[in-house]
């Protein structure tokens, strides 16, 4: 898949450059020159599907959305999005050959939407919602064309992305601590409220990301851009730890439960593989005992994909030295 969307990307800037008109030439234009410039731009981009934009697009589950719980009526659905939706902040530094082809090496930031993965209602008003958001550092080498000289130039850009630093954050609010477990209303019978948090982390990626704009030239060092892009990143999820477990009784006052997890099924620390011998998984968890799930002897569980593709717009500027 991430072939066929690169594939889609160089036809796409193929297409779009060698069907600019040309335009009139500014003398002493930023883009009729070689050299080095640096970029910075701010971005938006929203959640996008898994397949190629040029056809049919299967959105990705995030999580589950469960009405009436327990109820004849009960309701299950998916819920719908991408961890790469959000803002992002870039700055790039980039080498022009000539007025048609450059070289950039980017840095950006990503700072995902909160977005709901679990939500669980019940008839008698009892809610338990599950949310995630993502802080993510990216590496963007990318190749630039343009349309030559002109107050006005169209470019696309074709290039990577590497996540180099990051995590995926959740946080999870009840107010019927039963909905974590039935066990809750036994052992803490006062209890009317919980609140979790989490962190997930991801293995090594490489994504692509593609982008056609315009630049307007101010003068001949400055110029204002504006691109639409798409970026196409699949992480596999490497760890996952539950910071936090908190029950708040009705008298105000508060319990830490990050040690009783386990008495409602949910490890404090995982780790994810490819593939799991279970006579290994055995002989591990019987090593474990009951660390089994803690930061000594994580739990083993199946691999999880992270989709972070997403399309969007970035507007910024660039400085010609």
């Amino acid at each position: 898949m991430k072939t066929l969307n690169l594939f889609v990307l160089i036809f796409l800037s193929f297409l779009f450059i060698g069907n600019i008109n040309a335009q009139e030439e500014v003398k002493n234009s930023v883009n009729g020159n070689s050299g080095t410039y640096v970029r910075a731009a701010l971005g938006y981009g929203f959640g996008a599907g898994v397949n190629s934009p040029l056809g049919e697009t299967l959105e990705t589950s995030l999580g589950a959305e469960i009405s009436n719980i327990g109820e004849p009526n009960q309701t299950n659905s998916n819920i719908y999005g991408s961890y790469g939706k959000g803002f992002s902040a870039t700055i790039a530094v980039g080498h022009k050959f000539n007025k048609y082809f450059g070289m950039e090496l980017g840095a950006s930031y990503l700072v995902g939407a909160k977005q709901t993965i679990v939500d669980i209602s019940t008839a008698a008003g009892g809610s338990d919602i599950s949310e995630t958001y993502t802080r993510q550092f990216r590496i963007k080498p990318s190749l630039v064309f343009e349309a030559g000289d002109g107050k006005i130039v169209p470019f696309s850009r074709l290039g990577l992305v590497i996540p180099v630093v990051g995590a995926s954050y959740g946080e999870r609010e009840s107010n019927d601590p039963a909905l974590l477990s039935s066990l809750v209303p036994l052992l803490y019978p006062n209890a009317v409220s919980f609140s979790g948090e989490s962190v997930a982390k991801g293995k090594f990626a490489i994504g692509f990301e593609g982008a056609i704009g315009a630049k307007y030239n101010l003068n001949d060092k400055m110029g204002i851009t504006a691109e639409l892009f798409y970026t196409s990143l699949r992480v596999k999820r490497k760890t996952y730890e539950v910071k936090s477990a908190t029950l708040t009784n009705s008298d105000g006052t508060q319990e830490d439960v990050l040690e009783l997890l386990s008495l409602a099924g949910v490890n404090q620390f995982t780790e994810y593989k490819d593939e799991i011998n279970q006579e290994e998984l055995a002989e591990y968890i019987a090593t474990a005992g009951d660390a089994y799930g803690t930061e000594d002897f994580p739990a083993w569980s199946l691999r999880e994909d992270g989709l972070f593709n997403a399309v969007g717009l970035n507007v910024g500027f660039t400085f010609q030295f």
